[in-house]
């Protein structure tokens, strides 16, 4: 049957099966049926094998180690677009695990997280990541950011950091239009500043000279105050995951509902936000409220929602009254984030979200 479909046609069809994951099982499906369809025969074997190695998670230092010496190095040296150094490498190897520009130049996506056995940060030199020269997105967990000075990264488009350690003044160095000129989205959680140790406030951490350039911020309430002018902004717009702080001041502009570990937890939100929607003063003209909800959240206010959960479906309802009798939009996840309903151990948000956040900034340039 593939004989008769065009290159072209397979491809489409091995991409769906390609697609990025960061689940550990997720990706050993993916990494073992696309073995498999190698196997299968030398035309698909060709079609499938840069979709095999687009993707490389590293566990340990010694599969790294044989894909270096390997034979097939050159053949999939531009293949591997993303690299994750996941949670399980040794400490002492991670410096050689997250050191890979020259053996893989075409890496366009780099994650570098701790090790989960360690309980101490892992030091990460920055001026390294100038290396990787195509680098379009960067995400940075629980590591120790040294301060040295910061690496010029033309291409990125996306930064995380989340838990790290490092000093406001060398945050506000580094992300700079001069150092990241292409800097479209940050993403920013649970820093901490290494000298005094608490966390870092992100009105510390961030130079408003990159502002004018973002799509948008992705922070938490505990590293930006949503009574503060930038929480309230849609030049950009700061997206605050509610962490429970803050439960007496008004809804700021742009809310994400995540972060919640239990059914128990989400219903305690989802009603603290009810009423923090229900005491809103009337929006400034031109100014739109967002809610960013679970998907999960949009089902259970459905009326054919028999299965879900009684109480989770009487919050949502009334989520959704209140956000309309408000003038508060609400933005719904993406379906694949519905699986664990309000359950997030990174920050993430929607396509829509972000559609919404580059209308606003193409209003803005037309307003120039």
């Amino acid at each position: 049957m593939s004989d008769r479909l065009a290159d072209e046609v397979l491809l489409a069809i091995l991409a769906n099966i390609a697609a990025q994951v960061h689940d550990v099982d997720e990706y050993t499906i993916r990494k073992q049926t696309l073995a498999n369809v190698c196997l299968a025969s030398r035309r698909l074997c060709r079609v499938a094998q840069p979709l095999l190695w687009r993707q490389l998670r590293v566990r340990d230092v010694q599969q790294l180690e044989q894909i270096r010496t390997s034979s097939f190095l050159p053949h999939i040296a531009q293949a591997v677009k993303v690299y994750d150094v996941c949670g399980e490498v040794k400490r002492e190897d991670f410096s050689k695990a997250a050191d890979v520009a020259t053996s893989l130049p075409g890496i366009t996506e780099l994650t570098l997280v701790r090790p989960v056995t360690y309980n101490r940060y892992n030091n990460l030199d920055v001026r390294d990541l100038s290396r990787y020269s195509n680098l379009r997105c960067l995400a940075l967990d629980w590591l120790w950011l040294a301060s040295t000075p910061p690496p010029a990264l033309p291409h990125l488009e996306d930064l995380w950091l989340t838990g790290c350690c490092i000093s406001p003044e060398s945050t506000r160095e580094w992300i700079q239009p001069a150092n990241l000129p292409r800097l479209r989205v940050l993403r920013f959680s649970e820093c901490r500043d290494h000298a005094a140790g608490n966390l870092l406030q992100l009105t510390d951490a961030l130079s408003p000279s990159i502002l004018p350039q973002l799509d948008y911020v992705h922070t938490r309430e505990d590293a930006l105050d949503p009574r503060h002018p930038w929480a309230q902004s849609s030049s950009p717009p700061f997206l605050l995951t509610q962490m429970g702080r803050h439960t007496e001041t008004a809804l700021h502009f742009h809310l994400a509902l995540s972060g919640c570990r239990s059914m128990d937890a989400a219903l305690c939100r989802v009603r603290t936000v009810v009423n923090r929607v229900r005491a809103l003063p009337p929006a400034p003209p031109g100014e739109t409220r967002v809610l960013v909800a679970s998907r999960v959240l949009q089902l259970a206010a459905e009326p054919t929602a028999t299965r879900a959960d009684p109480s989770l479906r009487v919050a949502a309802r009334k989520l959704q009254y209140a956000c309309r009798s408000k003038g508060v939009r609400i933005v719904w996840e993406a379906d694949r984030d519905a699986i664990a309903p309000l359950v997030k151990e990174r920050l993430a948000t929607t396509p829509a979200f972000w559609h919404y956040a580059r209308e606003l900034k193409k209003g803005r340039q037309w307003m120039l």
